[in-house]
């Protein structure tokens, strides 16, 4: 009988409470066509961080379908077009988890590569963001030893060979001056 009033109380304020909203699903998926085209238009006007946002609505409300997948990439590539190179290469990873197009898996595959080597370091500097972009550079290579992108691929390790020599040669004549 200690309990009544509680009881009473309990029943009284969950039955006043708010019914949950009914989620219109058409509405959604109108919305998330809308910004896809939104988004679409503002990359080709290069307007990236504008383009961002609307393909981050879309990731957020629509992840696993053929649209979410389509807005990981030119997610993927407006934050590679702003320099946002770690958060590209991020991006582009999550879209290759689901993507089945070849032409663009490889394309995206040497986006990373790219992102890499533009987060490289110069000679005086730590070289550990070079032997990762070395790296990610030669097993692009070997998945893809017929790609259009080969060419670049081979520059920019030639580049990354060059910094990486460079940083052992003064560190020679480092040595050499404190004659060790």
């Amino acid at each position: 009988m200690r309990y009544r009033p509680y009881l009473l109380l309990f029943i009284i304020l969950f039955s006043c409470a708010p019914k949950k909203a009914q989620i219109d699903f058409a509405d959604l998926q109108k919305e998330l066509d809308k910004k896809f085209t939104h988004g679409k238009k503002m990359f080709d006007k290069r307007k990236y961080a504008r383009a961002k946002d609307d393909f981050d609505y879309i990731i957020l409300n629509d992840r696993g379908s053929e649209m979410g997948i389509e807005a990981r990439y030119y997610q993927a590539e407006s934050l590679f077009k702003l320099k946002q190179y770690t958060d590209a290469i991020s991006s582009y990873e999550r879209f290759l988890q689901y993507s089945t197009d070849q032409d663009k898996n490889e394309y995206c595959r040497f986006r990373i590569c790219e992102s890499y080597f533009s987060i490289s370091n110069k000679h005086d500097r730590d070289q550990s963001n070079n032997d990762i972009a070395l790296e990610t550079l030669q097993i692009f290579i070997d998945d893809f030893p017929n790609s259009k992108f080969l060419d670049m691929a081979e520059e920019f390790i030639l580049d990354l060979r060059l910094k990486k020599a460079e940083k052992l040669y003064e560190t020679g004549r480092l040595y050499l001056k404190g004659k060790e």
